[in-house]
Protein backbone atom coordinates (compact mmCIF):
# COMPACT_ATOMS: atom_id res chain seq x y z
CA UNK A 1 0.00 0.00 0.00
CA UNK A 2 0.78 3.68 0.16
CA UNK A 3 2.03 3.84 4.05
CA UNK A 4 4.80 1.12 3.19
CA UNK A 5 5.95 2.78 0.15
CA UNK A 6 6.55 5.64 1.69
CA UNK A 7 7.85 4.35 4.90
CA UNK A 8 10.62 2.67 2.89
CA UNK A 9 11.15 6.05 0.26
CA UNK A 10 11.05 8.69 3.27
CA UNK A 11 14.35 7.79 5.26
CA UNK A 12 16.13 6.64 1.65
CA UNK A 13 15.39 10.20 0.34
CA UNK A 14 16.51 12.14 3.47
CA UNK A 15 20.07 10.16 3.94
CA UNK A 16 20.49 10.99 -0.17
CA UNK A 17 19.13 14.70 0.52
CA UNK A 18 16.10 14.00 -2.47
CA UNK A 19 12.61 15.75 -2.14
CA UNK A 20 9.65 13.40 -2.85
CA UNK A 21 7.03 15.19 -4.50
CA UNK A 22 3.61 16.21 -2.98
CA UNK A 23 1.22 13.94 -3.69
CA UNK A 24 3.65 11.06 -1.28
CA UNK A 25 2.08 13.59 1.81
CA UNK A 26 -0.99 12.55 0.99
CA UNK A 27 -3.37 9.80 1.27
CA UNK A 28 -5.76 8.54 -1.17
CA UNK A 29 -8.06 5.67 -0.30
CA UNK A 30 -8.85 3.87 -3.53
CA UNK A 31 -11.89 2.38 -2.15
CA UNK A 32 -13.90 5.32 -0.83
CA UNK A 33 -12.73 7.22 -4.38
CA UNK A 34 -13.88 4.33 -6.01
CA UNK A 35 -17.59 4.69 -4.24
CA UNK A 36 -17.72 8.13 -4.81
CA UNK A 37 -16.86 7.78 -8.35
CA UNK A 38 -19.89 5.09 -9.32
CA UNK A 39 -22.10 6.91 -6.74
CA UNK A 40 -22.22 3.34 -4.86
CA UNK A 41 -23.96 2.79 -1.69
CA UNK A 42 -20.98 0.61 0.28
CA UNK A 43 -17.13 0.65 -0.34
CA UNK A 44 -15.80 -2.38 -2.44
CA UNK A 45 -13.97 -4.87 -0.69
CA UNK A 46 -10.95 -5.74 -2.59
CA UNK A 47 -9.91 -4.79 -5.96
CA UNK A 48 -11.58 -7.68 -7.53
CA UNK A 49 -14.98 -6.10 -6.98
CA UNK A 50 -13.77 -2.80 -8.26
CA UNK A 51 -13.01 -4.88 -11.37
CA UNK A 52 -16.26 -6.41 -11.55
CA UNK A 53 -18.17 -3.36 -10.82
CA UNK A 54 -16.13 -1.72 -14.03
CA UNK A 55 -17.21 -4.45 -16.28
CA UNK A 56 -20.33 -4.56 -15.39
CA UNK A 57 -20.99 -1.19 -16.39
CA UNK A 58 -18.82 -1.58 -19.24
CA UNK A 59 -21.12 -4.42 -20.51
CA UNK A 60 -24.19 -2.91 -19.67
CA UNK A 61 -23.69 0.07 -21.31
CA UNK A 62 -21.40 -1.16 -24.55
CA UNK A 63 -22.01 -1.94 -28.24
CA UNK A 64 -21.33 -5.66 -28.87
CA UNK A 65 -18.12 -4.90 -29.93
CA UNK A 66 -16.86 -3.47 -26.31
CA UNK A 67 -18.34 -6.22 -25.02
CA UNK A 68 -16.19 -8.96 -27.03
CA UNK A 69 -13.21 -6.71 -26.02
CA UNK A 70 -14.35 -6.77 -22.91
CA UNK A 71 -14.73 -10.49 -22.45
CA UNK A 72 -11.43 -11.15 -23.88
CA UNK A 73 -9.61 -9.03 -21.36
CA UNK A 74 -11.50 -11.02 -18.99
CA UNK A 75 -10.12 -14.23 -20.57
CA UNK A 76 -6.79 -13.08 -20.68
CA UNK A 77 -6.61 -12.54 -16.74
CA UNK A 78 -7.84 -15.80 -16.08
CA UNK A 79 -5.44 -17.54 -18.43
CA UNK A 80 -2.53 -15.50 -16.82
CA UNK A 81 -3.29 -16.14 -13.56
CA UNK A 82 -1.57 -18.81 -11.73
CA UNK A 83 -3.90 -22.10 -11.47
CA UNK A 84 -3.26 -22.19 -7.75
CA UNK A 85 -4.73 -18.56 -7.50
CA UNK A 86 -8.05 -19.01 -9.48
CA UNK A 87 -11.30 -19.43 -7.51
CA UNK A 88 -12.53 -22.75 -7.03
CA UNK A 89 -9.37 -24.43 -8.19
CA UNK A 90 -8.36 -27.70 -6.54
CA UNK A 91 -5.13 -26.97 -5.37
Amino acid sequence: GQLPLRQCLHPETCSKNLDLPNYYAYFHDLRKEFRAFYSMPEEPQSIRDMVACILCLTWRDSEPSHYTFALCAVSQSVITQPADQRVGSGY
